[in-house]
Formats: structure tokens, C-alpha cells, sequence
């Protein structure tokens, strides 16, 4: 039912992977992905960020595409 969602990453770099090597694949690339991203269960997410975070913004996500933004745009020009 997840479809193997927590390899999200492997499916960018390598999409025609087949999903059985998708955990050894992904094991090659960890330390490429920022740690805040690896979510320990799927429903706690979705708990977290759908029905906590609306009311309580500490439960809500970051975007790491607009820190990478907000950081280019402030550094040296």
C-alpha cells in the first residue's frame, strides 16, 4: 500500500531500478540525504503533518528547496 515510499530518493537518481534493489541502492546515497528526512513511520507522518501541524505549527515540514533558495539568494553575489 506505501509502495515503497521510503526509497523516494533511489527512484530519482536511478528510476528504472527494479524496486527489490531499491534498498541496497539507497544505502550507497544516504549520506547524501539531509537526515531530517528520513522518516522513522509513514503514519506518524501523515498524522503529524496533516492533522497535528494545522494546529500546531512545531509539527509541520520544512522546505529544503526554499532553504537551498533563501541561501543562494543570501550568499556572496
Amino acid at each position: 500500500m506505501l509502495f515503497n515510499n521510503g526509497y523516494h530518493t533511489i527512484h530519482h537518481e536511478a528510476p528504472g531500478i527494479h524496486w527489490s534493489q531499491t534498498p541496497a541502492a539507497q544505502v550507497g546515497i544516504q549520506d547524501r540525504i539531509d537526515p531530517s528526512l528520513n522518516e522513522r513511520s509513514f503514519w506518524w507522518y501523515v498524522l503529524r503533518v496533516y492533522v497535528l501541524a494545522p494546529f500546531h505549527s512545531s509539527f509541520g515540514t520544512v522546505s529544503k528547496r526554499l532553504q537551498r533558495i533563501q541561501a543562494q539568494l543570501s550568499g556572496p553575489l
